[in-house]
């Protein structure tokens, strides 16, 4: 993995087009890969392969503080093949989103006019730009984390029993002590740098120093048996992303001057991000699809994805409202579009409604019928979304 530079002071800035590329490649790489169709995909062994890394890694497979672990059922199969979708979806949501945003920037810092309402206009996006990134990091910290805790990690985590993060996910945490982590740091080298990259406290600053280490000749081996250390393809993807989204932030900050991020409800992407996802995860325990994947390999049966996938997609549809990544589109375009609102009337305010859960269901409804009326469709990009990332993981 390339290293992002050390030294602040020589480091060449990159273009501002350039990472408005970056971002734009990486929100478009999910749907210009293979097909998730019955008809197109060709390589259902990909999913198969992906589904059995969540499958393996869930949180609920952490022991606890009374080292018990939540048993395996089929549904889980389900619950494994929606969080691939949903995965990937964000992923693109979120890259899309940037884009849009560093566009908007580079927009606003050709035009030079010094004018009060523009410097506003400049801080508003420089903070939301700030935002998504620091939502884009823990995401990513997380992806790490969960691919190491029944990989490598092993035996490092504990799960903390009856405690839940926002979006629904068990929370999962470093059980070892400092003395014990001193220990792991003659020994397991790579092990300890990997366990700090997930830590919550380390920044993205810190994180490129860890980075450094992993590429040391000191952290390719095992110092207590002497055998080189191969990371698994599913840990390995994960760091890989870790670490482009630390190497954009830190070219990003050489370019721009970067706000501390916030989460105040009143931000514009980020608090209606985490609510969406809360409403997605919602459902997840409820979608069956043991008609085509349980056991897991019957997805590698003809049609089987195809099939499997649609299910879901209505499945979600009817439980939330809307397909998901019309869901996720929306909610990026809606964002986008108060931010530009701001510019243009300074002086009021964007205001959010607070709405139940059952009310954003039925927002999400009327967003569907006003598309279908305008334009009657199918099924959305969902299926590629999710395709790419399985790929991506064995990549």
């Amino acid at each position: 993995m390339a290293n992002p530079p050390t030294d602040h002071g020589t480091a060449k800035v990159p273009s501002l087009p350039a990472l408005i590329g970056l971002a734009r490649e990486r929100e478009n790489v999910l749907d210009k890969r293979l097909a998730f169709s019955a008809k197109l995909y060709p390589n259902p062994q990909i999913l198969t392969t992906i589904v059995n890394y969540y499958l393996s890694s869930d949180d609920e497979l952490v022991p606890d503080e009374m080292r018990r672990v939540i048993a395996r059922r089929d549904k889980h199969i389900s619950g494994a093949i929606f969080e691939v979708l949903h995965t990937a979806v964000q992923d693109s949501t979120i890259w899309g989103y940037m884009a849009n945003l560093l566009e908007l920037l580079k927009s606003e810092l050709v035009d030079s006019e010094p004018v009060k309402e523009r410097n506003s206009y400049r801080v508003i996006i420089t903070q939301e730009i700030s935002n998504v990134c620091q939502l884009e990091y823990t995401r990513s910290q997380r992806l790490l984390r969960r691919m190491l805790q029944t990989d490598m990690g092993a035996g490092w985590f504990k799960r903390q029993s009856n405690a839940y993060d926002k979006a629904g996910n068990a929370r999962v945490v470093i059980k070892a002590s400092s003395e014990d982590l001193k220990t792991l740091g003659s020994r397991n080298p790579k092990l300890l740098y990997l366990l700090r990259l997930t830590e919550p406290r380390t920044t993205p600053k810190q994180a490129i120093e860890w980075l450094e280490e992993l590429s040391t000749p000191r952290a390719s081996k095992n110092t207590k048996t002497k055998t080189k250390m191969k990371l698994s393809p599913q840990v390995d993807g994960a760091l890989h992303h870790l670490g482009f989204v630390i190497m954009f932030i830190f070219h990003l900050k050489l370019y721009v001057k970067i706000p501390s991020h916030s989460f105040r409800d009143d931000q514009m992407f980020v608090p209606r991000y985490q609510e969406l996802e809360q409403d997605v995860n919602a459902v997840k325990d409820q979608l069956d699809l043991s008609d085509f994947a349980v056991p897991v390999d019957k997805l590698l049966k003809p049609r089987m994805v195809g099939r499997a996938l649609k299910r879901l997609d209505q499945f979600v549809q009817d439980k939330i409202g809307c397909r998901m990544g019309l869901s996720y589109d929306d909610l990026a375009a809606r964002c986008f579009e108060d931010l530009k609102r701001q510019y243009r009337f300074p002086d009021i305010p964007v205001r959010r409604a607070k709405r139940t859960a059952e009310e954003r269901v039925e927002q999400r409804k009327q967003l569907v019928t006003a598309r279908e009326t305008v334009c009657p469709t199918t099924m959305d990009k969902d299926v590629l979304r999710a395709s790419s990332s399985a790929e991506q993981a064995l990549n």
